[in-house]
């Protein structure tokens, strides 16, 4: 709501041309629009924002210029590291050839987010101790810590890390505590961290608490919360209503959501549905076509989990050696 408000503050000056204006417009903006989820929105605020920007500079010394790029740059790359894919990369190598550096740090943040979105926890860890080692020596790791475990809550439960996400719920509690405005993401991780531990009813009223309380139109973590949800549903039987939220989520994350990981998560959820409504069939193709348009990618933790999931739907129809296929795909992206 706050961005919101800035957003109309700033509507009678958004029609001005000076850079410094149109920039702190187009900042905006993007903020408004990550934080709603239209991820692609982000993305091509970057690129225009860019362009307009070295068309017409206006007379800002080259520390302000390499400021300016990385601020769009950093904000693209954060739409960018969701999906876990190698166009992340292109962002974090623009940030790193601007030689400056809190743009350095800024790339290994989103580096970190990328090894997350692809299960590669260890990986992550590694870049991210020079993040926070880089912080201590601008002493502002708070700053570091006010994001990062609300963000670390989502990928932890994405990759079933009961142990981490348990961890980070704890910080974020404090923090939520403290006065920190993530209550919405700390149910939702409470809800997944029961999920994991068999606890299915409590899961499902964590996660709806967290989906009441998200502001109309958010759509960052809404995704997150839905699959969540769908997950629970699934595993307590209720088929048909698993079904019919996986089927709405997936129309809700959009092109401009661009949301991947998600949508992966909800495709996947609604094949195994189908499958356990006697509908195997309609189940395999569904999974087949989401590991094609996924592979390009090359992300191991949605393709893992796409193969696992067409393994059980193969074992379901006692397809030995479709099963035994899926399963070393399955092995091959988990364990590459």
């Amino acid at each position: 709501e706050q961005l919101r408000r800035c957003h109309r503050m700033l509507a009678p000056v958004s029609r001005m041309r000076r850079p410094d204006i149109s920039n702190a417009v187009r900042f905006v903006e993007n903020l408004l629009a990550f934080n709603l989820g239209r991820l692609q929105t982000v993305r091509s605020i970057g690129v225009g924002e860019m362009a307009a920007f070295l068309h017409d500079p206006g007379e800002y010394s080259l520390a302000e210029k390499r400021l300016v790029l990385g601020g769009a740059t950093f904000q693209r790359g954060l739409a960018a590291v969701r999906t876990g894919g190698p166009e992340a990369l292109t962002e974090i190598a623009a940030l790193e050839r601007l030689e400056t550096r809190i743009w350095h740090i800024g790339a290994l943040q989103l580096r970190a987010h990328h090894h997350l979105w692809r299960g590669e926890e260890e990986e992550a860890r590694r870049v991210w101790s020079e993040a926070e080692l880089e912080f201590v020596r601008l002493g502002s790791l708070w700053q570091l810590e006010a994001v990062h475990h609300a963000s670390a809550c989502v990928t932890a439960a994405f990759c079933g890390d009961a142990l981490g996400l348990k961890r980070h719920i704890e910080v974020l509690a404090r923090q939520v505590a403290a006065g920190l405005d993530y209550r919405a993401h700390l149910d939702v991780a409470r809800g997944e961290h029961a999920r994991l531990r068999g606890d299915l009813d409590g899961a499902l009223r964590a996660i709806e608490a967290g989906l009441a309380g998200l502001p109309a139109g958010e759509g960052l973590i809404r995704p997150w919360a839905e699959t969540a949800r769908i997950e629970v549903l699934l595993a307590r039987g209720d088929i048909e209503q698993a079904r019919a939220a996986a089927r709405a989520c997936i129309e809700d994350v959009d092109d401009d959501h661009q949301q991947i990981s998600f949508r992966v998560r909800a495709i996947r959820s609604l094949a195994l549905a189908e499958c356990a409504a006697g509908e195997p069939d309609i189940a395999a193709a569904r999974l087949d076509r989401a590991i094609e348009d996924v592979e390009a990618s090359a992300n191991p933790l949605l393709l893992g989990a796409l193969w696992e999931a067409r393994a059980q739907v193969a074992l379901a129809v006692g397809n030995a050696s479709q099963a035994a296929h899926a399963a070393g795909q399955a092995e091959f992206w988990y364990r590459p």
